[in-house]
């Protein structure tokens, strides 16, 4: 009776589609790039039993849980070039952001619990020194508070919140 439980949800049906691009300008110094998907998963036939009362559990037509309806991701980097002949000087700049999300969300079969459409926003600038890159970046700069896992154990409802905003640097060496 204790964690998550699989079932043979009977039958469903799922279509959808996922479109992306790129696109680079100013000789090649800005790259905008992107992608949308579209995903509808409904259950076909889904008879689950009955629950206590003998109330029966039909999910046919809900939507089917854990699968975003939509997703999506938007981006661009620009870089700032900067030609020394010395391999540990700086040669580059790149500066970027980018926007990504996902929702709706249903986490239950019952699709009483979901998650709305939601985006994050994240940025970053890197230095390029040839041999050795640092990157300074924050993510979910919005601060956008969504769910990023849910689930139900014993009728209680428990659920991984999204991380809050962050700011990192990151060092990369190229022997």
């Amino acid at each position: 009776g204790m964690g998550r439980i699989m079932v043979n949800a009977g039958s469903a049906r799922s279509y959808g589609g996922e479109l992306s691009f790129q696109s680079l300008w100013f000789d090649k110094k800005l790259d905008i790039y992107g992608s949308y998907g579209y995903t509808h998963a409904t259950f076909r036939h889904y008879d689950g039993g009955s629950a206590s009362g003998n109330e029966q559990l039909d999910y046919s037509g809900n939507y089917v849980p854990l699968v975003p309806m939509h997703t999506f991701s938007l981006a661009t980097d620009y870089t700032f070039s900067l030609v020394h002949p010395d391999a540990f000087s700086l040669q580059g700049i790149t500066v970027g952001a980018g926007l990504t999300g996902a929702g709706k969300i249903y986490w239950t079969e019952k699709n009483d619990v979901s998650q709305d459409i939601y985006a994050a926003l994240r940025a970053h600038v890197n230095f390029n020194f040839g041999r050795m890159e640092i990157d300074f970046w924050g993510k979910n700069l919005t601060n956008t508070h969504y769910n990023t896992f849910y689930f139900e154990n014993m009728g209680n409802g428990f659920a991984q919140v999204s991380k809050p905003i962050q700011f990192g640097v990151d060092l990369r060496l190229h022997l």
